[in-house]
């Protein structure tokens, strides 16, 4: 198991980029829409399409370069809340 690949820890830096980036920018985008339900239908896209692709993207291309890390299975775990929590507070507001 190796911790110390710096290319690893550059890609989970964008995974985390990708995490706090999409929300501000698909909830910023919603807001012009005159439907409540499109920010409900982003809220979606984003938690089912765009953070698992991206996820899975990041940890294939890690892979197939550096080999397994177990850092994919911890670091999308641990920075995924800040967006989910903020989302979830944007929706209620």
């Amino acid at each position: 198991m190796r911790w110390t690949t710096r290319n690893t820890w550059l890609r989970i830096a964008a995974l985390l980029i990708v995490f706090l980036a999409v929300p501000a920018i698909l909830g910023e985008f919603t807001r012009t829409l005159p439907a409540w339900n499109c920010g409900l239908a982003g809220a979606i896209t984003e938690l089912f399409i765009i953070f698992p692709i991206t996820t899975i993207f990041l940890a294939a291309w890690d892979g197939a370069k550096e080999g397994f890390s177990l850092l994919w299975i911890i670091c999308p775990i641990l920075c995924f809340p800040d967006p989910l929590l903020r989302g979830a507070n944007a929706f209620i507001l």
